[in-house]
């Protein structure tokens, strides 16, 4: 959405046999300043949805998160902060790791190009790592983060990174690092 001042985040919940059941969707954020880009992963007892917000205003998006149950009942009605560091941080993608979550967003906290950083959040709603970790962050932008979890509860984040080194000069190219988020 072009107007981030406006936006929500709904969901609504399928049945198996592909049955709407909340046609007026579940609302999971609708708080002042405006949210997009949602991501959502199942761990099993609850699903964690995570999104861009812009509630702090000019002081930049953040990474906010809120779990619901099988039942839609969200626990953070007004959601948590996944990261709010200085800059812009946008564009979460949600995997499970184990009973948790491990969220990886674009992050500009350095003001001159873009990384990619992430933390686990815990089954509890706690964010591990307040700070997130590093995973991307050359001197040219890492964008376009997603993640998948392995058998062995290894989470790869694929990306696309600005590769300016022979013989890439200047292309965007796809990245990838794994991670162990325990």
């Amino acid at each position: 959405s072009s107007n981030l001042g406006s936006s929500q985040i709904y969901a609504t919940r399928v049945s198996p046999f592909g049955a709407v059941v909340d046609p007026d969707g579940l609302p999971i954020s609708t708080a002042g300043g405006g949210e997009r880009a949602p991501s959502i992963a199942w761990n099993g007892e609850r699903h964690l949805v995570t999104w861009a917000d812009i509630r702090a205003g000019n002081a930049g998006r953040d990474v906010y998160g809120a779990r619901v149950s099988r039942a839609g009942v969200v626990s953070e009605p007004t959601g948590f902060v996944v990261s709010a560091a200085t800059g812009d941080q946008t564009e979460p993608d949600v995997t499970t790791a184990g009973p948790n979550w491990f969220v990886a967003w674009q992050d500009r906290r350095s003001q001159t190009s873009d990384d990619i950083r992430a933390t686990r959040v815990d089954a509890d709603g706690s964010v591990a790592q307040a700070n997130g970790i590093a995973i991307a962050t050359s001197g040219t932008d890492e964008t376009e983060v997603a993640s998948a979890t392995g058998p062995d509860g290894t989470v790869a984040l694929a990306y696309q990174r600005v590769a300016p080194e022979a013989p890439y000069g200047g292309a965007d190219r796809v990245f990838v690092r794994t991670v162990s988020p325990k």
